[in-house]
């Protein structure tokens, strides 16, 4: 696993990325870069989140995720999770910019850990057990969104 803040210093030296990943890496480390200027803009005394890359699977505060998991943000630890195999996977289908699809992934995940900031994500997750199961999948269907 390698830890990446925006700017791209790794912190964790498990995970090593071939030199064909290392420009997806790059690159991902660079949007999520560009998000925390926007947010620290925006945002009084902004937490950045931190990226972690991986390969197969990986464990975090929210437990454990595999490849097939696809990226994800852990409000647990406030780390966006990307296993680049899922930036390669993307390259194979046809009409997906790779760069745009690449930059929306890492921004999507980023509004997860916006949501939890805010509060929005805590708001949503209190109303398990007091509204229908179909209204609670309505609200994460919108978190989601």
């Amino acid at each position: 696993m390698e830890q990446f803040t925006g700017g791209g210093t790794s912190a964790l030296t498990e995970y090593k990325a071939t030199p064909a990943e290392q420009e997806l890496a790059d690159f991902t480390a660079t949007i999520l870069a560009d998000t925390e200027d926007v947010w620290n803009e925006l945002i009084q005394n902004y937490r950045e989140p931190t990226l972690v890359l991986f390969s197969g699977r990986v464990s975090s505060a929210c437990g454990f995720a595999s490849s097939a998991t696809g990226p994800f943000f852990c409000p647990a630890d406030e780390n966006v999770y990307i296993d680049l195999s899922f930036f390669r996977d993307m390259e194979r289908k046809p009409g997906a910019s790779e760069d745009f699809a690449q930059a929306y992934v890492v921004a999507h995940e980023v509004g997860h850990h916006i949501q939890k900031l805010m509060g929005i994500t805590e708001k949503v997750q209190s109303q398990r057990g007091r509204i229908s199961q179909t209204e609670y999948n309505q609200l994460s269907v919108r978190l989601e969104l």
